[in-house]
């Protein structure tokens, strides 16, 4: 009875079997951090990793990816292939939205059959993001303003604003101003607006007896995320502009109405002073004044003493002229636009009918005249009726404005030479030479 003495101990054996069944580990993800955002912010993209199908396993895995508040953050786009150990999600916040919402991922294994299709015995792993999207004060709105052509002397003018808000859905209280950059031509518009409105005017009268460009600017501005106007420091604005062009009208020219005078019979010549005389505000026309007696058997009109232009220059008989005026216009035009101003002034191109009077008013034309920022030729009243039974190129139908024909030749060398087929108008050279 001894055990120390194993030769005759006697023994037995039993046999027990131990089977260890399988679980399905859970699949794992790394957890995921918060993500701040800008409202309007682009396309965000959130990392996966750590992705496994737990515990050594192998199974095929999905991934899905849910927003509790899509209004926000629309359900994610996932982007996996099955057996990775990362991934990753896409999403674009809603436009002019902000707040938070809060992504939950989903790691689902195929369980013990490998089999996702069967969802009994299936492991997963929920992870949350939390995505905060900040808020972002939008520009406010106006619609685009057209250009506006007026006449000088028109009356107030009304310019409707539309198409006015806070951006982006937003409500803060607005504010509209306009400026000008011609006041002199027309004024700070006055603005009417309610603060909350779509639409509101401006309202202005261009200065009498003026003409030009002007260009108003209008801004809409809102009062930020504080909604205070007097804080401007995160208030958005937005500029619009409205260019403005005033063309000229003739005014009539003026003359101070005249007192009645009382003459004794057989007194002689007596004269009447004429004062106010101008070409109307503004304007420097050349002027005509002419006199009508209702009885010329009683008082007989003499001679009217009157220069047309303080820029005219006459020619004078005493100096071999014609006792005709004349003025150059230092104004870089086309030749049928200083046919008509010429005509709107009461006269008309120069003709030049001798070499006397050519050279006359040569004299009075500046050569690259940078005081009066004059640079190039100068019209005078030749031109080429292509209409004309004499017409020819380069040389025929050539006359003056008043009809007369060619009194003598002050062609430059190699000119008339019909460059590019529209050479049809006369001017001067530098050399007083025509072409």
């Amino acid at each position: 009875n001894n055990l120390g003495t194993p030769e005759d101990n006697g023994v037995i054996n039993r046999t027990v079997t131990v089977i260890t069944e399988a679980v399905n580990d859970d699949p794992t993800l790394d957890a995921l951090s918060e993500v701040t955002i800008n409202e309007d912010a682009p396309e965000q993209t959130v990392n996966l990793t750590g992705i496994t199908a737990g515990g050594g396993e192998t199974q095929v895995l999905s991934i899905t990816a849910v927003s509790d508040n899509t209004g926000l953050i629309p359900d994610p786009t996932v982007d996996f292939d099955g057996q990775s150990s990362t991934g990753t999600l896409k999403f674009t916040p809603v436009a002019d939205q902000f707040g938070t919402a809060t992504i939950t991922v989903t790691v689902e294994d195929g369980g013990l059959d490998d089999d996702l299709g069967t969802p009994e015995d299936n492991g997963s792993i929920l992870r949350t993001v939390v995505v905060r999207a900040e808020a972002v004060n939008d520009a406010p709105t106006l619609d685009a303003l057209s250009d506006i052509k007026l006449n000088e002397d028109d009356d107030e003018q009304t310019v409707n604003l539309t198409g006015i808000t806070a951006g982006g859905g937003e409500t803060q209280g607005l504010r509209v101003t306009s400026v000008s950059d011609n006041t002199g031509l027309i004024p700070d518009p006055t603005v009417t607006f309610d603060g909350q409105s779509s639409t509101g005017t401006l309202k202005f009268t261009p200065v009498a007896d003026q003409f030009g460009t002007a260009t108003i600017t209008v801004t809409v501005e809102d009062g930020g995320l504080d909604n205070d106007l007097g804080t401007p420091g995160d208030n958005g604005v937005v500029n619009r502009t409205v260019f403005i062009a005033v063309e000229p009208v003739n005014d009539d020219p003026t003359l101070i109405e005249l007192s009645e005078s009382t003459l004794i019979e057989d007194f002689g010549t007596s004269t009447v002073q004429l004062t106010g005389i101008t070409a109307g505000p503004n304007e420097t026309q050349d002027l005509l004044i002419t006199a009508l007696s209702s009885d010329a058997n009683v008082i007989s009109i003499g001679n009217i003493d009157f220069v047309p232009s303080s820029n005219a220059i006459e020619w004078t008989v005493e100096n071999g002229g014609n006792g005709h005026f004349y003025e150059h216009m230092p104004t870089h035009m086309s030749w049928d636009a200083a046919q008509a101003y010429a005509v709107e002034r009461g006269g008309y191109l120069a003709t030049l009918t001798s070499s006397a009077e050519s050279e006359f008013v040569h004299s009075l034309v500046p050569v690259n005249d940078v005081a009066t920022g004059f640079i190039g030729d100068s019209f005078i009243g030749g031109y080429q009726d292509r209409t004309g039974l004499n017409f020819s190129e380069p040389l025929g139908g050539w006359q003056w404005v008043t009809g007369e024909e060619w009194s003598f030749d002050n062609w430059q060398s190699g000119n008339p030479d019909n460059q590019s087929d529209i050479e049809h108008y006369l001017h001067f050279f530098d050399s007083g030479e025509w072409g």
